[in-house]
């Protein structure tokens, strides 16, 4: 099978982009903090403000016409909007599954990921058309249940959400008659997306009719309650681990007590059966 994009690979160009939106990021953020410095420091060079203290050792006055109340509320917003975003910017590749690649006629491929109970789950996929093949599509969980399935399947999206936490398995099986001769390999690009990056924030901010500024604040409430999830599920396995790991202790220690008390009773019953032996063969008294 070949391989459009391997791993290493998809692992820079992930690094590269999020380098660039890091960046870009850092100088919006810096700029929109110097943002109402400069406007002060413009306006007193200009001559619309300026601070006066009196002779008499009074409280400084500032004359002329400063930012409302309601802009700064609102720089402060969009300041905290955009610093949240840059801190929380590397969890959203977690959430992006994209991938390509080259399956041989009449071969099976299978992809498999964890994902977390009550997740939604969407996907996008198009696969290569090729002559006197068919693909078919099936995704299915750890028990064997299937979530969605596409005989025939060219190009299309699937949308489930998850009832458990589990392992789901994305199948893509192509079949062709024998006797077709050499069949050139499909190529297969599916993109697939969970919890937050899977909602439609568009159509949420049109049915609420939320501003961007807004709709940006609810995709990061959304994404903190996703990492707050994931502290919580891998808080509740490690309280597991460390459960087994203390009653596996406590086994163990028990076990070797046993063990112990049966070499010990294995010990005095040989020292008495020996004992008896000796005086039966008279070579002790």
């Amino acid at each position: 099978m070949h391989t459009i994009y391997n791993g290493d690979v998809v692992s820079h160009i992930a690094l590269s982009i999020l380098l660039v939106l890091h960046l870009t990021f850092l100088h919006r953020l810096t700029k929109s903090l110097l943002y109402p410095i400069s406007q002060l420091s413009l306006l007193a060079a200009r001559g619309a403000i300026t601070t006066r203290r009196p002779v008499s050792g009074g409280p400084v006055r500032v004359t002329g016409r400063l930012l409302s109340s309601a802009s700064l509320r609102v720089w402060s917003r969009e300041a905290m909007a955009r610093l949240a975003a840059l801190l929380l910017l590397p969890v959203l590749i977690e959430s992006v599954f994209s991938i390509s690649f080259f399956l041989p006629v009449n071969s099976r491929k299978c992809l498999r990921e964890e994902i977390h109970k009550d997740v939604l789950v969407t996907g996008e996929y198009e696969i290569g058309e090729q002559p006197n093949t068919k693909t078919n599509l099936k995704i299915t969980d750890s028990s064997s249940h299937t979530l969605y399935s596409k005989e025939d399947a060219t190009k299309g999206k699937f949308a489930f959400t998850t009832e458990d936490y589990d392992m789901f398995e994305v199948c893509f099986e192509s079949k062709s008659p024998m006797g077709t001769g050499r069949v050139p390999d499909q190529l297969i690009n599916l993109d697939m997306k969970h919890g937050v990056e899977a909602k439609n924030y568009e159509e949420i901010a049109k049915v609420e009719k939320l501003k961007p500024l807004e709709v940006e604040l609810r995709r990061l409430e959304d994404l903190s309650e996703s990492i707050v999830n994931d502290f919580a599920y891998m808080k509740k396995r490690e309280e597991e681990m460390r459960d087994t790991n203390e009653s596996t202790n406590t086994r163990v220690l028990y076990f070797s007590i046993f063990s112990m008390c049966c070499l010990i009773g294995l010990a005095t019953w040989q020292v008495f059966y020996l004992r008896r032996f000796f005086k039966a063969k008279k070579l002790i008294e």
